[in-house]
């Protein structure tokens, strides 16, 4: 025991690594072309300093849905660079998620933390969205990403055994599958506020799980990047569905906790908060769903998301035809419709629209 809590002090000031030099080993790409783009992902991790460099540009190694498809979105090759430290230590308190990427995955792929743009639950109930067959699905921006465990082709589950590594958090700490060093497959509630605990060897390491909130619902250490979104943490999440309850302050368009919550019976018109990246937009500005499901998972119709000011789909069209209307204004009388015409007028109609006075 004595042995034990040795090992934890150490860690806890800077001299175990997180992410050892034979774990980012792990890192790298299986060459396989994404099938929508042809584009090869890649990924790297170089020594640099007291900090690793992982860079890749996001694109997935394995199968993927047809994208776009019922989701809107293409897969775009970023460039990801994060220089994160390799003996990372656990902060005085838990630091919250952003919106957007939270974590890179051993094929170079971007974990995002489990809510939607809207701040519901972006795996399972109201607020579920439509994933491929590999777990991930693009958002606005093009970037590929998961929300949840991804085991269905990035790792293997095997009962009794060890997971291996799937990622890296920001804050420099590893992620594993869910099976802890002894094989014992692991839940939330083994786990602490920010889905992590200590290994055998005193080293804090997260884990993914089947549950709630899948990947990590916090930050143990210190994050090298937040982007200056808002961001939540597993804590700010309500009992029922998972959702956020604090109201977001920030209205940008990425997901993962940038906005709050709808209310149970939905927003009355013009107050809707921002676009979704994934979800439809329909003329009563309400949320259209579907009972259909891709690859097991529960899905809803999407549209391509228009982007701007939060406003009214029907404004948004209005305004359209009234420029339309500006448009030809200008090549007619204000009056020309409210006057008796001259003879000879459709040769003068004629010249002024096509402007050969």
């Amino acid at each position: 025991m004595n042995g034990f809590l040795y090992l934890v002090a150490l860690c806890g000031i800077t001299l175990c690594d997180a992410i050892t030099a034979g774990e980012k080993e792990y890192f790298g790409s299986t060459g396989m072309p994404e099938k929508n783009t042809g584009i090869v992902g890649y990924v790297t991790v170089t020594s640099n300093g007291n900090r690793w460099t992982f860079e890749s540009n996001g694109v997935p190694d394995h199968d993927t849905g047809a994208f776009p498809g019922i989701n809107p979105n293409s897969i775009v090759a970023g460039s990801n660079v994060y220089n994160v430290p390799k003996n990372p230590s656990v902060a005085s308190s838990p630091s919250c998620l952003p919106g957007g990427p939270i974590a890179m995955a051993v094929n170079g792929v971007m974990i995002y933390n489990p809510w939607d743009a809207d701040g519901e639950n972006a795996v399972e109930g109201e607020g579920a969205e439509i994933f491929d067959q590999c777990d991930g699905h693009p958002d606005m921006r093009g970037t590929y990403h998961y929300h949840k465990m991804p085991s269905s082709c990035l790792f293997d589950i095997v009962d009794g055994e060890a997971s291996p590594l799937i990622g890296v958090a920001f804050d420099g700490f590893a992620i594993y599958g869910p099976n802890d060093e002894n094989g014992r497959r692991l839940s939330s509630a083994d786990l602490d506020e920010c889905h992590g605990r200590l290994n055998s060897e005193g080293v804090y390491q997260y884990h993914t799980t089947s549950d709630f909130p899948y990947i990590l619902g916090c930050y143990k250490g210190t994050p090298v990047r937040t982007g200056g979104q808002k961001c939540y943490s597993a804590s700010d999440a309500n009992s029922h569905g998972n959702v956020l309850s604090t109201q977001a302050g920030d209205e940008g368009d990425d997901e993962g906790g940038a906005r709050p919550p709808p209310p149970p019976n939905g927003r009355p018109r013009g107050e809707r908060i921002g676009v979704r990246h994934h979800r439809p937009i329909s003329q009563d500005n309400r949320r259209s769903r579907t009972d259909g499901r891709l690859a097991g998972n529960q899905g809803r119709t999407h549209s391509r998301p228009y982007r701007g000011a939060p406003r009214d789909r029907r404004d948004v069209d209005e305004e359209a035809n009234l420029n339309r209307v500006r448009r030809v204004q200008p090549m007619l009388p204000a009056n020309l419709f409210q006057r008796r015409l001259p003879s000879g007028y459709k040769e003068w109609l004629s010249d002024i629209v096509f402007n050969r006075t």
